[in-house]
């Protein structure tokens, strides 16, 4: 299957966070080794030019003649008017991955724009089929395919948090550590600053606890 992949390169778009390793381990890699010819549609440089961002995106794809499209929204770049234009040419798909708490504000306007969807929400398959949405796919996050060596069973962290810093996610950590618990928090905007892949791995594995906020 020839599948033109919509994404962005680096994390959140900016070359400065380091590569988008979601999107290239956890998604292009495996279409890949599925077998499937992937040829990536990068929009990082169209986030601050999204009228431009359109006409490329249907430029490539008329270019490509995929049979899937498949899409990982990120936020309001692309217009209805575009996907409803590729949903008439070609068969698309956009991962829903955060239904749990942007379903209303996001899902409800994009989801009818595409062929197919996929949540991982077990609670928002019913919403989906409430709009007339049957063509839902149930997954999960699951986790990145890593090579990991052997580690001794020594813990670095009572409880660990990579992710970037909001407020929810500081009241959080700050109402734990208010009650003893010893808590290091990684990303950007917290003190400590970002990690890379690697590094992560190994608090994940050095870590009595992590947090998923």
């Amino acid at each position: 299957m020839k599948i033109l992949l919509v994404d962005m390169q680096y994390d959140y778009g900016q070359k400065s966070r380091g590569l988008n390793h979601i999107g290239e381990i956890g998604f292009r890699i495996p279409l890949v080794t599925l077998g499937h010819e992937v040829i990536p549609f990068y929009y990082d440089d169209y986030l601050k030019n999204t009228e431009a961002l359109q006409g490329a995106l249907l430029k490539k794809a008329d270019e490509v003649q995929p049979d899937l499209i498949y899409f990982i929204l990120f936020a309001e770049q692309f217009k209805i008017e575009t996907l409803l234009q590729l949903k008439s040419k070609y068969k698309t798909i956009n991962w829903f991955g955060d239904d749990q708490w942007r379903f209303k504000s996001f899902t409800t306007k994009y989801a009818p724009c595409f062929t197919y969807c996929v949540t991982t929400d077990p609670f928002s398959v019913g919403k989906y089929h409430r709009l007339g949405i049957q063509n839902i796919f149930l997954s999960q996050w699951a986790a990145l395919n890593l090579p990991v060596q052997p580690l001794e069973n020594t813990y670095k962290y009572d409880v660990s948090f990579i992710g970037g810093s909001h407020s929810v996610r500081r009241w959080f950590i700050h109402m734990l550590r208010n009650k003893g618990l010893k808590v290091n928090s990684f990303g950007h905007g917290w003190p400590e600053g970002p990690v890379e892949l690697d590094q992560m791995v190994q608090i994940f594995r050095q870590s009595k606890i992590n947090l998923n906020i």
